[in-house]
């Protein structure tokens, strides 16, 4: 996403495909992938479009890009780097707050079923089951991983621990 938004900073897209095109044309090899090619019996590496469509709607999901390509002002402030992973954060939070998702909620079903007995492992489908937001398990869980990502939640795989904000936030996003 990072590569999305400095790639919108200097280009002069039109419209959020041709910033794909720019995207893919300017960092092949971030988006790079293997597939296997039946008609050759091997595999083929090359840009996947698909992940820099991916990467370009969720810049456009989280109000970073509009639809034209160009960057929001919030995209603006992304474009630094120093402020990217709080900018993301924000944006998340505030999407997810959206939604009546908070950090408190996310929290208790995650305490919950780390001691329940048997134990239950919190992952993003067991969140969204539990939680129920109007968005897809997919979205949800991409969500939930740009939040660990931009440092707005804590985990361990050492400790089986996983939690949202500080302890002192209400809900996701800016007060």
């Amino acid at each position: 996403m990072q590569i999305v938004v400095e790639v919108a900073k200097g280009a002069r897209a039109s419209s959020s495909s041709e910033l794909c095109e720019i995207v893919k044309d300017e960092h092949p090899s971030i988006f790079a992938t293997s597939r296997y090619d039946a008609s050759q019996d091997t595999f083929v590496t090359g840009p996947s479009v698909e992940a820099v469509r991916r990467a370009v709607t969720l810049c456009r999901v989280l109000n970073l890009i509009t639809e034209g390509g160009m960057l929001t002002p919030k995209g603006r402030e992304a474009a630094r780097r120093s402020r990217f992973s709080c900018v993301v954060g924000e944006e998340v939070g505030i999407m997810l707050a959206g939604k009546g998702v908070k950090f408190e909620m996310l929290n208790d079903i995650i305490r919950r079923k780390l001691h329940s007995e048997p134990p239950v492992l919190p992952t993003s489908e067991v969140l969204w089951n539990e939680l129920q937001p109007e968005m897809s398990r997919g979205l949800f869980s991409r969500l939930l991983t740009l939040l660990v990502h931009s440092e707005c939640g804590q985990s361990s795989q050492r400790k089986v621990f996983l939690a949202f904000g500080n302890g002192s936030d209400r809900r996701l996003g800016p007060s």
